[in-house]
């Protein structure tokens, strides 16, 4: 008995072992695991958690421990940890040195050192399963300890874990019940905000404002049940205590949003930015400034919770709807972003600091150009401090005759000068641009390339005078501008031009009813008697009028430029800039026409587009782009000015010259299936395809341009941008 004594030596008093253990616990887990996310519960509740674990282990049978120290290891070796795998075969030296000395603080060690292992693994063949291997061989080390232990040390470590587990039921159940009561209260919340901002975009900025403090009240009604003192049980319960942080995170920054967003709303008078007396008041205007400065900060900081890290123990179905809510929260920030750079441009917009000219184009798509429509008439809109007036009106056909005879010095692209140069563009042999350009400022299908030209061009005509901007209309637009004034009777025309006969009068039927000086008066007294109307108060609040000319803006029908970068940036991000192909829309290619009679059966023309991907064994990927064009037009009873041509082509042909840009050029171009010769070029940093194309009268022709592909299919397919016609899509 003395030489079996002596070879195993005398078990050391249990509480010299555990505090050991205490320590060893905390020493091996400190700052490596956080299954709440609050750390320095995690630290105490990992620590407490492991010391109890090493101390039940230290009475573990040798093997046991062995076997756990070498399956941590061979863990930790897989993951080529190899200071773990280390440290593991540590811990099986002291697990096998317990045989000849059994000593509890061996055992203690060697079960320190597998928990310090166990903690450190990462990785695994799928998320929490280092976790669950950690927390069953820890268990099993445990559990094989307790046997070693008194029946009163098994009891109070029964009871022990009992009781964490049973105070960890309350943190879930609690927690559980308010997210659920809680549930309603985010999802009316968030209705509400989603009607807030609707309300936003159609003007209703006191609905807006109610919306959102209803939303925010819903808010504050989640917020209420989350911090139920049930629910903050949750906060020391691992997995549960992830949710509830993302949730509070969440709600948080929502009711914070939709607060600040109603007291913007307040804050915004639509009524005051309205046009009156031909003058908007920039105090009002300045005045938005603040609290939409406030708003666009609230949504930053929306934005930015949405964005934080989110604990891998999250559930997917919370992961999931927290990616609807950022897509939302994105959709609401561009729009705010918007609205926001709208406020900061409008002062210099409206002539804050200095007077604005902005050159005004009337475009017709009754004879096609590259930008929609031939420029037939311009105006001068003039802005100073807030008051508006139209200071110059009449034909391009004027400014002929005083541009400089001997041309005008002009910085042109050089793509744009290669392709459209012969158009009065490069001139002579001195290369410049010769008075004729003015008819045919429309060449380019990109407006601020365009207007940079008209810019320039104005200046040398008008010695020097400048305009600050340009933009370009075409009849819709126009058409909508009648529906706030109301029906124009103007000199010539018995009945009174409004918005539901305008396009089909300025299109078509001024050329059958007037001769061309009747019609040239006409549209001139049209469009001053419109604007006149509008600058006397018919003019409703931007807001309501950027919604309703909105879609005339996606369609290049109503484009605007300035030489001033950060007004261009609100017109580059709202597409008002009519870049092409239009970015907002994302088109990887665009269509353009030209008419080339010269004559006005644009007029008649109307087009459909397909796209068809397919594989060829020769040539791979390709996309054929195939565009119907159908000529409208009758064959007889229009006058010479609208069916005739200077082509040889009978009367009624509709002759153009069409233009398919894209990534590249075109590999095959095709006419009803028989081949087609065309032009390649660049412009745009684009490959352009252009043909010439004849539709006589009641005719139509299917066009097909065969690309090679390169990039992935879109999500929504290929989008084809077409340049503005007289159809409207």
């Amino acid at each position: 008995m003395a030489t079996e004594q002596a070879r195993v030596g005398a078990l050391p008093a249990a509480p010299v072992v555990g505090v050991a253990a205490l320590v060893a616990g905390f020493v091996a887990t400190w700052g490596q695991v956080q299954p709440t996310g609050y750390v320095a519960w995690d630290n105490v509740f990992v620590g407490l958690l492991s010391a109890g674990s090493i101390w039940a282990a230290s009475r573990a049978p040798w093997w046991v421990l062995a076997s756990a120290g070498a399956a941590a290891g061979i863990a930790a070796g897989r993951q080529q940890q190899w200071v773990l795998v280390a440290l593991a075969a540590l811990a099986v030296v002291f697990s096998i040195a317990t045989v000849r000395v059994r000593h509890s603080a061996l055992a203690a060690v060697a079960s320190a050192l597998i928990v310090a292992v166990l903690c450190r693994l990462h990785g695994g063949p799928f998320f929490g399963a280092t976790a669950m291997f950690g927390l069953a061989l820890v268990a099993v080390m445990a559990i094989a300890g307790l046997v070693g232990h008194t029946s009163g040390f098994r009891k109070a470590a029964l009871l022990t874990v009992a009781a964490v587990f049973l105070f960890m039921l309350a943190g879930a159940v609690g927690f559980g019940l308010s997210a659920y009561r809680s549930k309603d209260a985010i999802r009316l919340g968030n209705r509400e905000a989603r009607n807030g901002i609707s309300a936003l975009k159609a003007g209703d900025f006191s609905s807006a404002a109610t919306l959102f403090g209803d939303a925010g009240a819903h808010f504050a009604a989640a917020q209420d049940q989350l911090s139920t003192p049930w629910a903050k049980l949750g906060r020391v319960v691992p997995v549960v205590a992830q949710n509830r942080s993302t949730a509070m995170r969440v709600v948080n920054a929502a009711a914070d949003v939709a607060a600040q967003a109603e007291a913007a709303a307040l804050q915004i008078d639509p009524e005051a930015l309205r046009v009156r007396d031909g003058a908007i008041d920039l105090q009002a205007v300045t005045a938005l400034q603040q609290p939409v400065d406030d708003l666009t900060a609230a949504i930053v900081g929306l934005q930015e919770v949405l964005d934080e890290p989110t604990s891998p123990w999250v559930p997917h179905q919370v992961t999931d709807r927290l990616t609807g809510v950022r897509d939302d929260v994105d959709a609401y920030r561009t729009q705010v972003n918007n609205l926001q750079l709208a406020v900061q441009a409008a002062p210099g917009l409206l002539g804050a600091d200095a007077q604005r000219n902005y050159f005004v184009a009337f475009s017709t798509p009754a004879e096609a150009r590259s930008i929609g429509g031939f420029v037939g008439n311009y105006a001068v809109l003039t802005v100073d401090h807030g008051t508006i007036s139209l200071s110059e009106f009449g034909r391009t056909t004027d400014l002929v005759p005083v541009a400089p005879a001997d041309g005008m010095q002009i910085d042109l692209p050089a793509d744009f000068a290669n392709r459209y140069g012969a158009f009065d563009f490069v001139n002579g042999p001195n290369g410049v641009v010769g008075p004729l350009a003015w008819l045919n400022i429309g060449m380019s299908p990109d407006f601020p390339t365009m207007s940079s030209i008209v810019e320039q061009m104005y200046s040398a005509t008008f010695n020097g005078a400048a305009v600050d901007g340009v933009i370009l209309m075409d009849p819709y637009p126009l058409a909508q501008l009648l529906a706030y004034t109301g029906p124009q009777q103007v000199k010539g025309i018995d009945t009174p031009i409004d918005s539901t006969n305008a396009v089909d009068f300025i299109l078509r039927d001024q050329y059958l009813q007037l001769g061309h000086d009747a019609r040239v008066d006409l549209l001139d007294g049209l469009a001053k008697q419109t604007f006149d109307a509008l600058l006397s108060g018919a003019m409703p609040s931007p807001i309501t009028a950027a919604k309703d000319l909105g879609p005339f803006v996606r369609e290049h029908r109503l484009m605007m430029w300035t030489n001033d970068q950060q007004e261009q940036a609100l017109f580059d991000a709202t597409g008002l800039s009519g870049r092409f192909p239009p970015a907002a829309g994302k088109a990887q290619f665009g269509i353009t026409f030209n008419n080339a009679s010269p004559n006005k059966m644009d007029a008649y023309l109307t087009h459909s587009v397909t796209t068809t991907e397919r594989t060829d064994p020769t040539f791979g990927r390709l996309l054929d782009i195939s565009l119907t064009l159908t000529n409208q037009g009758p064959a007889t009873g229009l006058p010479d000015y609208v069916a005739a041509n200077t082509s040889g082509y009978p009367v009624g042909t509709d002759y153009m010259y069409l233009s398919v840009y894209g990534p590249s050029v075109a590999i095959d171009t095709t006419r009803d299936g028989e081949p087609l010769g065309a032009e390649v070029a660049q412009e745009l940093q684009l490959g352009v395809t252009s043909t010439f194309v004849d539709i006589p009268p009641g005719q139509s022709t299917v066009l097909t341009f065969t690309f090679e592909i390169a990039d992935p299919t879109p999500a929504g397919g290929w989008s084809v941008f077409v340049a503005p016609s007289a159809q409207r899509a």
